[in-house]
């Protein structure tokens, strides 16, 4: 999979530009700990031993909604791993979303969930078959989950130890895809550099029944052939919300797209028509500045493109009223994924 590299700009500033904005409560934190390769098809590197270190920003979410496990806080990581042979280093960013099971005082078990992108320096193909790979690009998605056991020393400082299973992919969607996983047991150290109280997400009970948003995107994809070459795909989107429960809504969307590649001769008919245009089904989670939609769309015109007819979409808002800022995760069934960012506006009733 290869991504457009200005997009994790874009959402670093997207993040920046939100944690300016709401100056939330905030924990700057050191992590350590070792882990095992627990398992890979290929079997070159099970039970390798490896070693992670990082440093985290971290802030609560605050919610009024009485469920179990309890969303507590947003981590923000950038971490680096040192792997044995084939691998190496790998450095990467990840978000983590920590949710309280249960608490006794001072102490506190939470769940973790986690996801995010690493870079890997050397990445390892094995040499037998070259789609099956341990770590097979520069860039790689990061995802897994664990537990942690945090012990509040003080009311500036916490310490907490815990394990996760992660799961690096391989740099492919294809199958197979066998990527590589691991184990690891971090201990981690935080300590709340603010005075303020303000959590950087709010989920609360308060959402408007309807809501309606305008938004574009760009991107560039990339279209495999003997000479692979990246065309740009500007979108625009029509939605429509309906709150159904607490900040879950249901909507539909009007989607159009214009695509550069579907004239210039890699599709069968060279003359077919840049424009494709959807509709979506769509469902929504809102916190007080993030909102996260998925949607699985079926094109209603798609006139000889390399597309199948049906996509779907991964939206990430960061809503600064009443406009808002798009990071776009897209598939598009038989031209594979990319990453496109843009700028929308939200009516609300």
């Amino acid at each position: 999979m290869k991504i457009n590299k200005y997009s994790f700009v874009i959402c670093l500033l997207i993040i920046g530009l939100g944690l300016r904005a709401q100056t939330p409560a905030l924990q700057v934190g050191i992590t350590a700990g070792s882990g095992t390769v627990w398992l890979d098809k290929a079997f070159l590197m099970k039970g390798t031993p490896l070693f992670l270190s990082g440093i985290l920003v971290e802030s609560p979410i605050k919610t009024s909604i009485s469920i179990i496990p309890k969303p507590k806080a947003l981590i923000l990581n950038a971490f680096w791993g040192e792997f044995e042979a084939p691998v190496h280093q790998i450095f990467g960013i990840t978000a983590t979303g920590k949710f309280q099971i249960v608490k006794f005082k001072s102490l506190s078990i939470n769940s973790l969930a986690e996801f995010g992108v690493c870079y890997a320096p050397f990445p390892y193909r094995v040499a037998t078959n070259y789609t099956n790979n341990l770590i097979g690009s520069y860039l790689n998605v990061l995802g897994g989950g664990g537990f942690e056991i945090q012990w509040a020393v003080s009311g500036k400082l916490s310490l907490s130890a815990g394990a996760k299973v992660l799961h690096i992919s391989n740099g492919e969607f294809q199958k197979p895809n066998d990527g590589l996983n691991f184990i690891s047991y971090p201990v981690t150290l935080k300590y709340n550099i603010t005075t303020s109280e303000k959590p950087l997400i709010e989920i609360s009970k308060t959402l408007k029944k309807h809501s309606f948003e305008l938004f574009l995107s760009y991107a560039l994809r990339e279209v495999k052939a003997l000479q692979p070459k990246k065309f740009a795909v500007v979108s625009g989107s029509a939605a429509y919300f309906r709150k159904i429960v607490h900040n879950w809504q249901l909507g539909i969307s009007t989607d159009l797209f214009f695509d550069a590649n579907n004239a210039a001769g890699y599709v069968l008919n060279p003359q077919g028509s840049k424009l494709q245009a959807g509709f979506s089904g769509m469902w929504k989670l809102n916190f007080d500045k993030l909102s996260i939609e998925q949607g699985i769309g079926y094109y209603v015109y798609n006139k000889n493109s390399d597309r199948s007819n049906t996509y779907n979409r991964l939206n990430i808002k960061w809503n600064i009223k009443p406009i808002f800022l798009v990071l776009s995760y897209n598939r598009h069934q038989g031209s594979g994924y990319y990453l496109g960012y843009g700028l929308g506006y939200k009516l609300v009733q």
